[in-house]
Parts: C-alpha cells; structure tokens; sequence
C-alpha cells in the first residue's frame, strides 16, 4: 500500500494551521481502520473496477489498492493491463469476475461515450448479474486518506449482498 504520502500531507497540513494534536488523532484513526481492512478475507474471489467511463484499474493504481485493501484480488491482474486502462469486452466476458466495483456512477461530469463497453447488452447484464457495488466517486477521486472510507464502503456492501443471498438461500 503507498499510503505513508497520504498521511504525511496530513501530517503537513495540520502542522501548517497549528493543529498537529488533531491531525494525529485523525491519522492513529485511519490507521486503525486500515489496520482492520487489512484482516479482510474473501478467499480469493475477484473483482474488477469499472469507471462510468468505461476504464478499469490495473495493477499498481490506486483503484487496485483499493480493491486489495477490501480483501479481493483484481480481475485484471493477470490480464497484461496496466495502469488505467479502457477494459476489453473480451477480456471481462472470458474471465468474469465474482464482483464488480464501479464508481463515479453519480456523476454527472463524467462523459459516456455511445459507442463505450458499459453500453453493450452484455456488460449491461453483467452488472445485473454480477453482485455490483458502485461506489460514491468522492471516495475514489484521488489518492487520499478517502481509500480507507472507500474500501470499508466496498466491504460493507459486499457483506450486505452475502447476507441478502444467505437469506434468499434460507426460504
């Protein structure tokens, strides 16, 4: 994880406006719930981020950190695409994953192209039958201490979509 940056700027910041006690007390929180993020285990099940715009993240990005952090592997990973990347049709139909992370799905600045692969029926229908989780772009907009909030967001939904299925498995 590169997250010694993101918590030097803090660090920085609340020394830049006399508020270094604060600043430490928001830094030994997130620390503490990246510490519990990190004993998150999904055995091995994949997930795949797709933007609104149609891009994943590959290896080495901060979307890929951001999935590891929630317990998946990326779907990607072993698929030669690296850093952000527009994801081949192909690709996600041969190797679907078990979850799809989307994000900035709120946005309204974020330009969709008609001819992009969220516009194909079989993506469509992934993202119905695929558990798909989208997530809030302020949390995924830039590397910042928001990867933790994004991360917990991705677990707790995810948990929530396996409750749901164990009940539905119950009747």
């Amino acid at each position: 994880m590169k997250t010694d940056h993101v918590f030097k700027n803090v660090e920085a910041f609340s020394k830049a406006f006399h508020r270094e006690e604060a600043g430490a007390a928001f830094i030994r929180t997130y620390k503490s719930r990246l510490k519990k993020l990190q004993q998150v285990r999904t055995n091995g099940l994949r997930a795949v981020y797709i933007s609104a715009g149609g891009t994943t993240a590959g290896p080495g990005t901060f979307g890929d950190e951001v999935i590891k952090l929630a317990g998946f592997s990326n779907a990607v990973a072993g698929l030669g695409i690296k850093g952000w990347r527009t994801l081949p049709l192909e690709a996600l139909v041969l190797n679907p994953p078990d979850l799809i992370i989307g994000a900035f799905f709120d946005s309204t600045s974020v330009h969709r192209s008609n001819w992009g692969l969220l516009r194909h029926p079989v993506v469509k229908r992934m993202f119905h039958d695929v558990p798909t989780i989208l997530v809030p772009g302020r949390l995924l907009a830039c590397r910042a201490f928001t990867f933790v909030d994004a991360a917990e967001y991705i677990v707790e939904k995810y948990q929530a979509i396996n409750a749901s299925r164990s009940e539905g498995n119950k009747s």
